[in-house]
């Protein structure tokens, strides 16, 4: 009889622990989605960041291109956007071509091929 409720308290103890975790790990696995707003809006201040590196790099101003590119590339990773994660990298090879990189160019161009195949 003793080690019948022995057993009962032990699974008394374990089982709300038991149901507990899952729930934990269920709450603490990711951040709240965002809106669809704030979405459109972030993909928004991608597109013009990635007017202005295109501008910049027709000037020959790579260096500021670069430095656009670099948020809008940001930008286009948290809103898991594969069409500006592709303009993104075609703007990448325009900017390492003018700088005379053209293994870099090639290099950008693949990530920009993959990042379009994986849309």
């Amino acid at each position: 009889m003793a080690a019948k409720a022995t057993l009962i308290n032990w699974c008394a103890a374990i089982l709300p622990r038991l149901f507990a975790l899952p729930l934990l790990l269920l709450a603490a696995c990711s951040s709240a989605p965002k809106r669809p707003a704030e979405v459109n809006a972030q993909r928004g201040i991608a597109h013009a960041q990635l007017e202005l590196v295109n501008r910049e790099t027709e000037r020959g101003n790579n260096a500021y291109a670069a430095e656009l590119l670099a948020e809008a590339r940001r930008i286009a990773v948290a809103c898991d956007d594969p069409e500006l994660l592709v303009r993104t990298g075609i703007a990448a090879a325009a900017i390492f071509d003018q700088s005379g990189a053209a293994e870099d160019a090639q290099a950008a161009l693949r990530g920009a091929r993959e990042a379009a195949e994986d849309a």
